[in-house]
């Protein structure tokens, strides 16, 4: 393992990033790749999927994000747009005006904690959504287990300040920044993307290290796969500018060039060396060079720190109160009991094989305080007159069916226990219960005030284009005339592939209905 790309963004970046998770991953494999990170921007979304794709073609993956934060108190953050003689041709968006990125890598389990909890809190005190910043205090409360790097030319807040010739200013936001992280945690990152001043800019980052005894890593900021992926990627930013390609491009939105892709080591050399080892226009002083080699082989050393794991086996309630004397699963065992008094008359002996090889089973897996939640919700529910059921997979439970969170007899109907939950499963079965949309809300504010907001967290669905929708916008995007963008949608059925159709319906009748 020579080379880890440190600084990658999935389409979980929203309408920046190109590239689905599992394409990132198989590609890194074929490119010999042993470790990969993902860092998207102000978000973990897309790591679930990334770490599955990643472990099956045998790609270590490591878990971060690119994260916005607000302006540092003091120091005026320099607008790319006025920085005329050395500026990435690419100019920041209004809306990010003032705020800058940093990359963030979890360490340890430490990290994710805290940077799971940082991006809570940073989008809770959003002021809109999508407007989500953590300020200079909530980092350095949360720094501990993560690993920071100095953030992308554009958007870092180091760059921008060299660049505007602050350079006593960088300097002065670096030391502070390792003195949040600690020295061995906070990195310089350098990116050349065969733009003008890159040489320039690396130069600088660099020679800021040495003085400061920072050590640098070369990343790529990737966006997309490939250099083909590029005309996708500058579709993305059109929508995402709300306007055509044209209006993107004369406003400076899409990116110059096709460099921004998932790169092998010897391409990052290139990029970053030139031909021959020398970059125009800046001729390359033996310690440069060195230090970008160092850079390159730095990325392999912070991959080897970054040892965390997600862990899907293990199992955290928030903590069910049973009455004195009790366990949660002999609390679980008592409702059944009276459950099976009052469901089955009379209780023959295959209800009684089942209902005590179905407690085995909770009871090996751990799961008892799990049945008690949800039996405590359909009885809080009951008593208040709410409407609700539960329904999937779990119907296949006389468990279930005796703590009156399903209505099915799983008996009578001969359904098989082990579709829902066997010895060997590896996670948490699912539960699904509607409860009545018009007093949903009173259910969510019974679980805040039984069990904690600090244990307690909505599940939130991440909305996709339909084929339809998709044609409309990427129609706008390449500047199609509204009668032909309504004609192309509308007919989506004749010309559309129609694997691509089934797969779009799949997916959103696979999408869970609103329930808690």
């Amino acid at each position: 393992m020579s080379y880890v790309e440190l600084h990658c963004h999935s389409n979980f970046s929203f309408l920046d990033g190109a590239a689905h998770p599992e394409e990132l991953a198989q590609l890194a494999a074929a490119r010999g790749m042993q470790a990969l990170a993902l860092t998207d921007h102000n978000g973990l979304y897309g790591m679930v999927r990334f770490d599955s794709a990643a472990r099956k073609v045998g790609v270590r993956p490591l878990i971060g994000c690119e994260l916005t934060l607000e302006p540092l108190p003091g120091v005026e953050t320099p607008d790319p747009e006025l920085l005329v003689d050395r500026r990435d041709t690419v100019p920041v968006r209004r809306r990010e005006q003032g705020r800058h990125h940093l990359t963030l890598l979890v360490a340890g389990g430490d990290g994710f904690r805290n940077l799971s909890r940082m991006l809570s809190l940073a989008n809770l005190a959003a002021p809109k959504k999508g407007r989500g910043a953590a300020s200079w205090e909530l980092l350095a409360e949360h720094a501990p287990g993560l690993i920071a790097l100095s953030g992308c030319k554009r958007f870092g807040l180091i760059p921008r300040l060299l660049r505007a010739g602050a350079r006593e200013q960088a300097a002065e936001v670096a030391s502070r920044l390792r003195e949040i992280f600690g020295a061995e945690s906070f990195l310089l990152e350098l990116q050349s993307h065969l733009l003008p001043d890159d040489p320039w800019l690396c130069a600088e980052l660099a020679d800021l290290g040495r003085e400061l005894g920072i050590a640098c890593v070369s990343t790529n900021d990737v966006h997309m796969l490939l250099p083909a992926d590029k005309p996708l990627q500058d579709v993305l930013v059109s929508i995402r500018e709300r306007g055509s390609l044209d209006e993107a491009a004369a406003q400076g939105y899409l990116a110059p060039n096709a460099e921004r892709f998932l790169k092998t080591r010897e391409e990052m050399e290139q990029a970053l060396l030139g031909p021959g080892g020398q970059r125009t226009p800046i001729a390359l002083e033996p310690w440069l060079r060195r230090a970008y080699l160092e850079s390159l082989d730095k990325t392999v050393e912070v991959a080897e720190r970054c040892a965390f794991e997600l862990d899907f086996r293990s199992k955290r309630f928030p903590g069910f109160p049973v009455p004195a004397g009790e366990t949660p699963f002999s609390y679980l065992y008592q409702l059944c009991q009276e459950g099976v008094k009052q469901r089955y008359k009379p209780m023959t002996s295959a209800v009684a094989r089942r209902l005590q090889t179905e407690l085995e089973v909770i009871e090996k897996t751990g799961l008892a305080e799990f049945f008690l939640i949800n039996w405590d919700l359909m009885r809080f529910a009951k008593d208040s007159g709410i409407p609700g059921q539960g329904r999937g997979s779990a119907a296949d439970s006389i468990v279930a069916y005796l703590l009156g969170i399903t209505r099915v007899d799983p008996v009578e109907h001969k359904l098989l226990f082990e579709r829902f939950l066997h010895e060997e499963q590896k996670t948490t079965p699912d539960i699904d219960i509607d409860f009545a949309s018009s007093r949903r809300e009173e259910v969510i504010q019974y679980v805040y005030e039984k069990y904690g907001a600090e244990r307690t967290g909505m599940v939130a669905n991440v909305v996709t284009f339909r084929p339809r929708l998709a044609i409309r916008e990427v129609g706008k995007a390449l500047g199609f005339s509204p009668a032909t963008i309504d004609r192309l949608a509308k007919s989506a059925d004749s010309w559309y592939p129609q694997e691509a159709l089934e797969a779009a319906q799949a997916a959103q009748a696979a999408r869970p209905h609103k329930g808690t």
